[in-house]
């Protein structure tokens, strides 16, 4: 999974990548897949039983994250924004991860998402 992150972001991102989807993994255990679009992505999602799909969408070929949250909590976000989707897209916040300091708004976001997928 990490060398897939490594090949499918651009050279000068793929660390970004990799810190942002090791710490999700070790640091708060969430449990990381595959996705299917030619394996382009990971998907985050919550350990136990999944009553939601997946907190967080890691986009290394896009640079950037999706994250299952209500479009407002992009507000007052120094990186993340609202995506311009149809209502019912399930993952409407996303964080383009192209600087370092971006990590800690990507990580605050994904414990927000993750959260409201465990109290789903």
């Amino acid at each position: 999974m990490l060398a897939l992150l490594r090949t499918r972001a651009a050279s000068q991102y793929a660390d970004l990548f990799v810190s942002f989807v090791e710490k999700e993994v070790r640091a708060y255990g969430a449990i990381a897949e595959l996705g299917t679009e030619k394996t382009s992505y990971v998907k985050l999602y919550v350990p136990g039983p999944r009553k939601v799909g997946a907190y967080c969408y890691v986009r290394p070929d896009r640079g950037c994250l999706d994250f299952r949250l209500p479009i407002e909590a992009a507000e007052g976000c120094r990186f993340a924004a609202a995506r311009n989707v149809q209502a019912d897209n399930a993952h409407p916040v996303r964080l383009p991860l192209t600087v370092a300091d971006a990590l800690p708004e990507a990580h605050r976001l994904a414990r927000r998402a993750a959260e409201e997928a465990e109290a789903a």
